[in-house]
């Protein structure tokens, strides 16, 4: 596990969070699909979602590897012009939390699944924190996002306890 304000170890829903991913990833590298969108289950979809979403997915560059189609109001203040490659909407990830909605590539889909085995953090931080592993990209704070979070408790975030999983994992 992790260390977040001074307690060590995994909460269940995280690991919940990594095993449903990494199943969807394995299952999608299956398919012929070119591309995997994944949603939580505490998402609020906007008029005309998936037509922003192609508009924005349209102005990625061309080696990108995911593209979360979400970023919580708290993370706007990271967002800097260095993050900018001349998109109009879309943006390198500022963000360090949240994968409310996101869709990853084949390619990105297989290193997640090669370099899981090494996971040692939430997999929003896995994938936010380690620009040298995959190619992520976001929404510009201006932008209009065609999703949102609902507004409700998160359980695994409130109420579950971050413990040591020795044997479990």
């Amino acid at each position: 596990g992790y260390n977040l304000h001074d307690e060590q170890g995994w909460k269940f829903g995280e690991i919940g969070i990594w095993a449903s991913n990494w199943t969807a990833w394995n299952n999608f590298l299956k398919s012929d699909a070119e591309y995997l969108i994944l949603m939580e289950d505490d998402i609020v979809s906007g008029d005309m979602f998936m037509e922003i979403i192609i508009n924005y997915m349209q102005q990625l560059p061309e080696n990108w590897e995911v593209f979360h189609a979400f970023s919580p109001y708290d993370q706007f203040e990271k967002y800097k012009n260095s993050h900018d490659f001349g998109a109009q909407d879309v943006c390198v990830a500022y963000q360090d939390w949240s994968a409310l909605c996101y869709i990853i590539t084949r390619d990105a889909a297989k290193k997640m699944i090669d370099n899981s085995n090494m996971f040692s953090l939430p997999l929003d931080w896995y994938m936010f924190r380690q620009h040298h592993l995959f190619k992520t990209y976001t929404i510009k704070p201006s932008s209009k996002f065609p999703c949102t979070l609902l507004p409700t408790e998160s359980t695994f975030q409130t109420k579950q306890k971050r413990e040591i999983l020795n044997g479990i994992l």
